[in-house]
């Protein structure tokens, strides 16, 4: 079984929104998720993990303090969703460009934004992914690139990508992400209105009594 972009964009969003982030930050994931995806990369299984530690650890990650451009609180394991967001609102990447993450791959669509004319190297563990005109280089044809917390580099990079692989455009989501959309169904069932007599009086059938 496989899933088009569209539907695994729109269950993110419903997925981020039950977790409790707002419009906002969820229409933000959901563009993150469905671009890692036409990627070929595992944005589905990286949020809904990241959605469940989230929810394990709420008290272990931090929210970026950018004072300007400076990093302030690299020390602490920060949130890639909101590292992710200013990124994208200052189009600028961090002064300090060493930090620790969750799920680093998150970051990823949001460095992707300011890479128009430049070229920008994300990397963890043996990672290593580079963004340059609009197209993703991997330093391994098939990366493991599912992380729980971990340090990352984020730079400018120079190097020549003639040696990397560049990542396949892909339209739909394969079925290994389906443990991942089974979390993120999970999650968006917390934005369904509970049924209420009104609701059930309003639907298809005979209501709380049946005549027949």
């Amino acid at each position: 079984m496989n899933w088009s972009l569209g539907e695994i964009r729109a269950l993110s969003v419903k997925a981020v929104r039950g977790y409790g982030m707002s419009w906002g930050l969820a229409d933000d994931v959901g563009y993150c998720i469905e671009w890692l995806q036409t990627c070929g990369l595992p944005g589905v299984n990286a949020i809904s993990d990241y959605l469940q530690i989230r929810e394990e650890s709420e008290n272990t990650i931090a929210l970026p303090i950018i004072n300007g451009k400076n990093l302030e609180n690299p020390q602490n394991t920060l949130c890639p969703i909101a590292l992710g967001v200013w990124i994208l609102d200052a189009k600028a990447l961090p002064q300090c460009t060493h930090f620790h993450t969750y799920q680093p791959l998150l970051l990823l669509p949001f460095i992707s934004t300011i890479a128009t004319d430049k070229t920008i190297c994300l990397q963890w563990n043996n990672n290593q992914l580079i963004i340059a005109t609009n197209k993703v280089y991997s330093n391994a044809q098939k990366p493991q690139l599912l992380e729980g917390k971990t340090k990352c580099i984020l730079s400018i990079d120079n190097q020549n990508i003639t040696n990397l692989h560049s990542l396949k455009h892909h339209t739909r989501v394969p079925d290994s992400a389906r443990k991942g959309i089974n979390i993120l169904e999970n999650f968006a069932k917390r934005t369904y209105a509970p049924e209420s007599e009104a609701s059930r009086l309003k639907g298809a059938g005979a209501g709380t009594t049946d005549n027949d």
